[in-house]
């Protein structure tokens, strides 16, 4: 979040007419796609992306195996 916010959007937000999380509108869109800095926080976004969707697909896992477990327990004392 603090990247997000103290870097991301203070380089981003000058480059854009209008800028939200559902549409951007450039300023200059041929200097926007040579903007090295701009290109390397997209980069890094992906990346981040990526990462926290790994992240999140394990964790989901281990929700499914403690649901399985903690539904086997239930049943276990029930009898």
């Amino acid at each position: 979040q603090d990247y997000m916010s103290n870097i991301v959007l203070h380089h981003i937000q000058p480059l854009f007419n209008s800028y939200d999380y559902m549409s951007m509108d450039p300023s200059n869109f041929e200097e926007l796609r040579q903007d090295t800095t701009y290109l390397s926080i997209i980069k890094s976004i992906i990346s981040m992306r990526d990462r926290y969707r790994t992240v999140m697909d394990i964790r989901y896992g281990q929700l499914i195996k403690l649901d399985s477990i903690i539904k086997k327990e239930i049943e276990k004392n029930k009898v």
